[in-house]
């Protein structure tokens, strides 16, 4: 409120004319703002919060965002195709947003078969160790926000830890597709814990977890020089509806709320206020304050945009904003920064309290130079990965747009961004080249349930989309072979030089040219390697370090030694003791208790950070490096594996590790040396990881992608992404000895197997014997195979490593930008996908070796033809007789000669055949409506068709089919049975009509027999009989009828039946207390989790323990109720209680809550005694003592630092007889007593004793 009242104090000046106005208005806002509750926030970029707020609960939370699909299953962001339209439509894919994002690592973050089977494998773990489900949950949040914030993963919300809830369907949910755009453009802000403070085996380790909630407050994210996360695991702000940020100003700008909703822990809401400059109606500026609805109430966020936005003097500035028809805009201060990034991207392992960090790729940045706000050389994470480029829209258009002008209506919706620098490309790589392939083999046509027909490389498709995403994975890959490409660089410094007789040495430079450690992110199976190799004269080797046999996948010291992954511990590799190989990499483990020594593997949980020599940032600083967890670790002892802290592994800044070789080969040798750098992304060890731990805890989760559209079924019937493995039932292991299982962890193994076994990828080569970039290659062709696609060749140039080739997305230097498009290392062609027709693009060619890279070649430049026809639309069946089916389509192409139909059987025995060739009824470029008649059919059959249009270039895609029956109606037979499984499931069963059935319709209410009918369900299935309900509530009463169907019409209904769904168990209630009172009685309170139930069983026990006898003593009937008081107690005694709650008049109860413990006492306890300090250190005292007593309640400890003055320091509950002090100095004298207390009062004290910290 300080904001609005300085503001208000500012403008209250009552010589002005507009003082009326502007006091009524802000008489309003005051009191509206003090009815809400409302006070800033602190949002990195620049505007302050109130002092010593803090944010009660870190974070927007679980079902905490509007279910924007309710009452269907719960969904908090929009559909990727709602974004697509605008921001893909017929902008290039090359360059759009949706067109860069699809094929990406965001994309595909929850696809991501590795992700999925370790996900689970880490949920399996922690339950069998601590029997609590959930730690799966925490990995879900940054991999699926959706399936996060929708709570389908939350045991604790009725979800699956183990993802297998999750909805597959991209027409019904977004879970599917990871990093999506409305995470990212309504996130507005992140909350970070506290850490500095936390006890290491605090359960606040457990964090979004799902298990062992947090019981710390966080504060509001950070700012000043040392902003970030230096101990990870920050919580997104999200802001609850349809209003975006970017990096523009807009028509509004949102804050979010430091203060709770009344009643709840819950402080996501969020408000707008007026932008920078903003003027009211009377000259009155408005800048900063709150937006009014029309009846003047202040709304959370705007649903609407409130128009133009305007500069100080009053005209509209267009240009400079984001301005759009469908939402409103406000600039995303948060969203530019590299901490939006580190929210994911520094993370701290969050189970089973060890804190070990997993990855800290935001504070690598952050304490470099590329990230320490020292000098003009800063870049954030967001100039690497999503730059800012320029791209023409067409050839006529040479501007750069982020909204399609087709939809949005050109200016001053999609404006022109060159004078900006262009538009962000949304690529969002890094070094996982291996993701892109297997999502090409496990979901070939991703997006055919949003197209509705197969498209192949078709740009023109509404909304910009292609059913396969094959070219945008195709884009990725390539993407990330030049992200790596850029961030390292290899030097061999000179021939090797013999030392001394017979012994020579060679060194080689390694540069990490990137933003963060090389490699950085998540650690297990992820390594940057050296080979060597020294060549005599002849070229016989004399000398390797680093051989990598692909077809076994094994790293070794060279061919003959065959050690495996013998890795070096510093930078000087001394082969004529033991040879070894550069491998730079995180490793981790954990103590194994009775060896006593360190055992490395691939384990997540794993709780100790082992050996991490990876390559620096330039820049970097070691102590803050070190303070904030990624440390350089190595260890001495093989064996052992103790690990120790290196600092002096790199010089302060160095961004390069220069590698000593030394080696044995004849005296006088004339020697060349050879090294090559290669990142792996999956190591053979961590996909056997996968594999065999999936199998050893039975994880059975079936892998599935969206259901198939064209599949009669659809979407009943589930689409197993093992199905689209080729011979998945006949795979093995790559030793061969066992069958992959058909669950994640097998699925991910077989898809590494099919694209390379995680091959590594040379990032960095040079020789000794090289003394000259290459030179140029002297020419470049593009020809078009398509009107989509180009097929580049150049001339291949001597002494190359490899190519890089570059595309231009326009015709001019001065609207287009030059981009990295590929790496090509074998031979001198590459295809490119997916380009717009019509539209000049320009090439060119670098040829690079390890001295470095070639002048440009020569430009080839192409514009792509636009004579390949639209596809037809809407076909339709407009008649049908036991001999004909005449359809009609919509003609919206102006090039086609005619049209192409094909026919398929129904049941589907095989593919589409042409049944016709037409000419177009529409000739001579104009649009319009289509019929034929197929004349070949028989009676009583099932047939589908599409049609696509053609010309002498080719044909256009196909339109989505259609379905025509030649038969009667069909006819009912037998009875419609209906039995309740769950609470909410249905299991119908029929037998099979007679006639002509293409499916069956079932109809359902919950009025009676007659109706009204008011839920429909079909399924599209012939040789259906039954069908699973899955969307009934407990404890309600359905009835059912049901009709078969085909293209004719349906059959008379079927008999009307109903089920009754059983209750479903309410949630436990949980915290429970309880309070002895006067009388005597005790009085229990608990918190109520359930929304179902009842009413609460309140059981109670003589005494205390796991043996004691439990009784029902009171049945609460009603629900959200949360207290009784049992008036049926006893002097000096004890009593143990639990409560559950119960729905369907008992049939369903809870787990039940914790338990209690009442002592009901009118004599004080007997005193504690034999006191002593069972361990005593720096900075903590344990005491332990006898209980003496049986009906105390609490345990008081008093100390003193003088042996005469005591205070009350911390107690404990019943029978709980040791206490740590946390609170001491080292090297100080404390004195302790305890006593025993009830509600009677506290027993005499213990002996005193005296103890001294250690120094």
């Amino acid at each position: 409120m300080s904001q609005l009242k300085n503001r208000a104090k500012s403008l209250l000046d009552f010589g002005k004319p507009q003082t009326r106005l502007f006091v009524l208005i802000m008489a309003v806002m005051i009191s509206m703002l003090a009815i809400i509750s409302v006070s800033y926030a602190d949002v990195p970029g620049g505007r302050p919060a109130p002092t010593n707020v803090a944010v009660p609960n870190p974070g927007t939370q679980e079902q905490e965002l509007a279910n924007i699909t309710f009452p269907a299953p719960y969904n908090t962001f929009e559909f990727v195709v709602t974004c697509a339209a605008c921001h893909g439509g017929t902008i290039d894919q090359q360059a759009g947003h949706f067109g860069n994002w699809a094929g990406s690592a965001h994309a595909n973050a929850f696809r991501d078969p590795i992700f999925r089977a370790n996900q689970q494998i880490v949920n399996q773990t922690v339950l069998n160790l601590t029997g609590e489900d959930g730690a799966g949950n925490v990995c879900v949040r940054c991999h699926s926000p959706n399936a996060w914030y929708s709570g389908r993963t939350d045991p604790n919300l009725a979800g699956q830890a183990d993802t297998s809830n999750a909805i597959n369907s991209i027409v019904l949910s977004t879970d599917d597709e990871g990093i999506l755009c409305e995470f990212c453009h309504r996130t507005i802000g992140a909350v970070e814990m506290k850490r500095a403070d936390l006890d290491p085996n605090d359960p606040a380790w457990n964090m979004m977890a799902g298990i062992s909630d947090w019981p710390h407050a966080g504060n509001p994210y950070p700012q000043g020089p040392n902003a970030g996360m230096p101990y990870g695991d920050a919580t997104f702000q999200i802001n609850d509806g349809m209003t975006y940020g970017g990096k523009y100003p807009g028509s509004a700008e949102i804050y979010f709320s430091d203060i709770p909703l009344d009643g709840t822990t819950y402080t996501g809401q969020t408000y707008g206020i007026y932008p920078p400059g903003w003027q009211l109606p009377g000259g009155v500026d408005a800048s900063g304050q709150p937006v009014f609805s029309p009846d003047g109430s202040v709304p959370l966020h705007f649903e609407a945009p409130i128009g133009p936005p305007q500069n100080p003097d009053g005209s509209y500035d267009y240009q400079g904003q984001a301005f759009s028809p469908e939402h409103t805009t406000f600039e995303g201060d948060f969203i530019k920064t590299s901490e939006f990034c580190g929210t994911c991207h520094d993370l701290t392992i969050p189970v089973l309290n060890h804190g070990m960090p997993e990855q800290r790729t935001y504070t690598e940045w952050r304490f470099s130079s590329f990230g320490d706000g020292v000098g003009g050389d800063d870049q954030r994470c967001q100039d690497c990965h999503m730059p800012t480029m320029k791209h023409e829209y067409s050839d006529e258009s040479p501007v750069s747009l982020n909204a399609d002008p087709v939809l949005s209506g050109w200016f001053p919706y999609a404006k022109d961004r060159n004078p900006q620098g262009g538009t962000a490309f949304h690529k969002f790589q890094g070094s996982n080249r291996d993701l892109p392939m297997m999502m090409s083999i496990l979901y070939p046509e991703v997006d055919l349930e949003v197209i509705g027909a197969v498209t192949g490389n078709d740009v023109r498709i509404f909304p910009g989309m292609l059913s396969s995403r094959d070219p945008m994975w195709t884009r990725a890959q390539r993407n990330a072979e030049v992200e790596m490409l850029e961030a390292v660089n290899l030097d061999v410094l000179g021939a090797p030089v013999e030392v001394s007789p017979g012994v020579y040495e060679v060194q080689v430079q390694v540069t990490n040219e990137s933003g963060h450690r090389i490699p950085t992110g998540y650690p297990d199976g992820r390594r940057l390697f050296v080979s060597l190799t020294v060549t005599d004269a002849n070229g016989a080797p004399v000398y390797v370090s680093g051989y990598y046999d692909e077809a076994n996948a094994q790293l070794y010291d060279d061919a003959g030694s065959l050690q495996l992954d013998d890795r070096a511990l510093g930078n000087l590799i001394d082969a004529t003791v033991d040879n070894k190989v550069m491998i730079y990499e995180k490793r981790t483990g954990a103590l194994d208790a009775t060896t006593g020594n360190y055992v490395m593997s691939v384990d997540l949980i794993n709780t100790t950070v082992l050996f991490d020599n990876r390559i620096p940032p330039a820049g970097f600083t070691y102590a803050d490096y070190s303070a904030a967890g990624t440390k350089f670790i190595t260890y001495n002892d093989p064996i052992t594996k103790a690990p120790i802290e290196e600092p002096g592994r790199y010089p302060e800044g160095q961004n390069w590790d220069v590698i000593t070789y030394r080696f044995a080969a004849p005296s006088g040798a004339a020697l060349t040396a050879s090294a090559t750098a290669y990142w792996q992304t999956h190591t053979r060890e961590f996909m056997e990881h996968l594999r065999s731990q999936s199998a050893a805890l039975g994880l059975d989760v079936r892998p599935q992608g969206p259901p198939n559209i064209l599949d009669p079924n659809y979407p009943l019937t589930p689409n197993y992404l093992s199905d689209q493995i080729p011979d998945f039932e006949n795979m093995t292991s790559l030793d061969g000895t066992e069958g992959l299982q058909d669950n994640w962890g097998g699925v991910a193994y077989a898809t590494w197997l099919l694209t390379g076994k995680g091959s590594p990828y040379a990032v960095g080569s040079d020789s000794s014997a090289t003394t000259a970039a290459p030179a140029a290659p002297g020419w470049v062709t593009a020809v078009s195979l398509d009107p989509f696609s180009v097929q580049l060749d150049w001339e291949a140039v001597a002494g190359a490593d490899g190519y890089e080739v570059w595309i231009r997305y326009g015709a001019s230097d001065a609207t287009a930008s030059w981009d990295r498009l590929a790496v090509v290392y074998d031979g001198t062609t590459l295809v490119n996908d997916a380009m717009n027709i019509g539209k000049t693009y320009g090439f060119k060619v670098v040829a690079f070796n390890g001295a470095g890279p070639s002048a440009d070649s020569p430009l080839a430049i192409i514009t792509t033809p636009v004579d390949l026809p639209l596809n037809p639309i809407d076909t339709k069946v407009v008649g049908v007789t036991p001999n004909s089916v005449e359809l009609s389509w919509f003609d919206q192409a102006e090039l086609e000669i005619g049209f192409i139909i094909q026919r398929q059987d129904v049941p589907v025995m095989g593919d589409f055949y042409e049944v016709a060739r037409i000419p177009s009824q529409t000739p001579g470029g104009a649009t319009g409506g289509n019929a034929w008649t197929d004349t070949s059919v028989l009676p009583g059959m099932t047939y589908n068709y599409r049609v696509a249009a053609y010309n002498d270039v080719g044909q256009s895609t196909w339109d989505i089919p259609v379905t025509a029956s030649t038969g009667g109606l069909p006819t009912w037979v037998g009875t419609l049975g209906a039995t309740a499984i769950s609470g909410n499931r249905v299991d119908l069963s029929w037998s099979p009509a007679s006639g002509l059935v293409t499916g069956y319709r079932i109809e359902r209410n919950t009025t009676g027999p007659n109706g009204p009918w008011t839920t429909t369900f079909v399924v599209a299935n012939p040789n259906a009989t039954g069908y699973s309900d899955t969307t009934a509530v407990p404890s309600t009463t359905y009835w059912y009828r049901a009709f078969a169907f085909n293209t004719a019409g349906s059959s008379d209904p079927s008999n009307s039946v109903s089920a009754t769904t059983p209750a479903v168990a309410p949630i436990a209630p949980s915290n429970l207390a309880a309070e002895v009172q006067a009388g005597p009685q005790v009085v229990l309170t608990w918190t109520d989790n359930a929304n179902n139930e009842q009413g609460f069983y309140v059981e109670r026990a003589n005494g205390t323990g796991p043996d004691v006898v439990w009784a029902r003593i009171a049945t609460v009937n009603g629900a959200n109720i949360t207290t009784y008081t049992d008036t049926t107690v006893a002097d000096q005694s004890t009593y143990s209680y639990r409560v559950q709650a119960f729905a369907g008049g008992g049939s369903a109860v809870s787990p039940y809550s914790n338990v209690v413990t009442a002592v009901v006492a009118t004599e004080i306890p007997g005193a504690p005694s034999q006191l002593w300090a069972t361990r005593v250190q720096r900075n903590s005292v344990t005491l332990s003592w006898m209980d003496n007593s049986t009906n105390e309640t609490r345990f008081e400890v008093y100390r003193s630092t003088d042996g005469t003055n005591f205070s009350l320091i911390g107690t404990t509950g019943v029978d709980r007889s040791t206490y740590t002090d946390r609170t001491v100095d080292r090297n100080t004298r404390y004195w302790y007593y305890v006593t025993a207390c009830n509600a009677a009062g506290c027993s005499q004290s213990s002996e005193t004793i005296d103890v001294r910290t250690r120094r």
